[in-house]
This record gives structure tokens, sequence and C-alpha cells, in this order.
């Protein structure tokens, strides 16, 4: 957050999008910049604290499988390629909580 902060306050933009790796990326992290208006998207370890119990535990998929999981202001999803990929992708529309 402090890194968005500093970018927030030496520009007059806004609405900027954020890309993280799955170190960086979280549930908690992306509702916080949605409240100063930066969407978040990246890869998230599947136990990262805050995600859905539906998305943190092994799933049984099949080659190609998705499962999606949204709230209010975020959606989750999980692809099966050769191991499941769990991401946040970039919200199209956030209208607040």
């Amino acid at each position: 957050m402090h890194l968005v902060n500093e970018l927030l306050q030496k520009t007059s933009g806004s609405g900027y999008h954020l890309y993280t790796d799955r170190y960086y990326t979280s549930y908690n992290l992306a509702v916080e910049l949605l409240k100063v208006n930066v969407h978040l998207a990246g890869t998230v370890q599947r136990n990262r604290k805050g995600l859905p119990p539906e998305l943190s535990k092994k799933l049984k998929l099949k080659l190609h499988d998705v499962l999606a999981y949204a709230t209010k202001t975020v959606m989750m999803l999980v692809w099966f390629d050769k191991c499941p990929m769990h991401m946040m992708p970039v919200p199209r529309r956030y209208k607040g909580e």
C-alpha cells in the first residue's frame, strides 16, 4: 500500500491496474486497493489468507477446467492445466461495497 500511496500522490491519474505475482497477491490487498480505485490482478497462492475455503482446498479438476468464485468486489479463478493455477483477474467494474 505504501508504494501505491506514493504513486497516487505523485500523479493525478486514477483507475490504475497493479499486476503482482503469487507472493504479493491477496484478497485483503485487492480490497484495500479497490478503496483507492486501483485494480489488482495476479496469481495467488492456494494457502493465502482470505481465500474462500472452496478454492484453498485440494481440488479434483480435469484438464482445462475452470472454477470461479466472486464476492461483491473481487473475482477469483482456478484453472487446471498441469496443476491448478489460482488467480485474481482485474474486475470489469467496481461500484463499492
